[in-house]
């Protein structure tokens, strides 16, 4: 289907359930992600979200090779880069166009290339953590319940954004100190990726027995997790960019003792206290690890969940996204729109 298809369809979707609802006016699409943004019908409000970093700013920041590494390849990050200057381009040129913002990087980002700033709301972030009643599997009990402080992480991909390769390090200077601590790494879609196979080829072979890389965990197994080790375990967040970074926020509002990256470009650390974030060099991480060794885990991480909740709750999330909506609402009442399915983006 071509560009003008797409748009039609999406157009069409849109009349389609405001006439099977009970609801007037002119709806406002929402995009959970900025990928379908070009497709965006002409005569339509919108608002979107955007979760991906934004591959202009990473490749300054780092390089278009870094970038092509982390996000998979050339071809992947230069998709990536043309969608997202197609969605900028909409944002900037049409009055009709809003943004939710969970990432003040984000939102300075979007500033500075020229989107006007009163389209832009930020919000809190929302954090919905799974039901505590799910077990733990039993080989990954096993892994917390040896005497020994466990340090450990889950993302969804291994790739450069997340830099485990740090953390990896960091256990491994421990052990050559003697410290006694295990290693648990939960990402990827399986073992067979390339990345967590050269995750476990940087542990030497007389400290295998003290490390474990598996797979992703889905995400009541990882809250599961999260209940079970607020004793013994130390979850740490070593990423170089992350435009929010959702699980360190779980791990910290579950009461898990957790150290996150102190960076401007990771997001989530804005919400961590001082002595909870580390310059992300190996030397400092260890230094930090090695501080709470002999803390009690469970009451530095109640400590953190309270600084935590202070900051996000599930009523904040909605107080501020009702009012951001009502403003985009009557924004777009006052433009006088009167919705019918497109034709086509008059967007040159």
């Amino acid at each position: 289907m071509n560009s003008a298809g797409v748009e039609k369809a999406i157009a069409l979707a849109a009349s389609t359930l405001l006439e099977n609802s009970s609801l007037e006016g002119t709806p406002i699409l929402y995009h959970q992600t900025d990928t379908l943004l070009e497709y965006q019908p002409h005569d339509l409000p919108f608002c979107v979200t955007h979760h991906a970093p934004f591959h202009r700013h990473f490749s300054e920041v780092f390089s278009e090779a870094l970038a092509a590494h982390a996000y998979g390849s050339a071809d992947k990050a230069e998709h990536l880069a043309r969608k997202q200057e197609a969605g900028i381009r909409l944002l900037k040129h049409r009055d009709d166009g809003h943004v939710l913002q969970l990432s003040h990087l984000q939102g300075k980002l979007l500033s500075s290339y020229g989107v006007n700033v009163t389209k832009i709301r930020e919000i809190c972030p929302s954090i919905q953590l799974s039901s505590p009643c799910y077990h733990v599997e039993s080989e990954i009990a096993k892994v917390f319940n040896t005497g020994r402080v466990t340090l450990f992480t889950a993302v969804a991909r291994v790739d450069y954004f997340k830099n485990i390769d740090l953390l990896v390090d960091a256990a491994v200077d421990l052990w050559s100190q003697n410290v006694s601590v295990q290693l648990f790494i939960a990402g990827g879609a399986s073992m067979d990726t390339t990345e967590l196979h050269e995750l476990s080829k940087k542990v030497p072979r007389q400290f295998a027995q003290h490390a474990t890389l598996r797979p992703k965990l889905s995400r009541t197994s990882l809250h599961a997790l999260f209940c079970f080790a607020k004793d013994c375990g130390i979850f740490i967040c070593p990423s170089r960019y992350e435009t929010l970074g959702v699980t360190p926020l779980e791990a910290a509002l579950s009461g898990v003792t957790t150290l996150i990256a102190d960076s401007d470009h990771v997001e989530a650390s804005r919400y961590f206290p001082d002595k909870f974030r580390f310059q992300p060099v190996k030397e400092e991480l260890c230094q930090m690890i090695l501080n709470l060794q002999s803390r009690n885990l469970a009451s530095l991480g109640k400590t953190l969940r309270f600084y935590v909740e202070a900051q996000i709750s599930d009523q904040r999330f909605r107080m501020d996204l009702y009012e951001a909506w009502a403003e985009f609402s009557m924004q777009s009442k006052a433009m006088n729109l009167d919705y019918s399915p497109c034709t086509g983006n008059n967007l040159a």
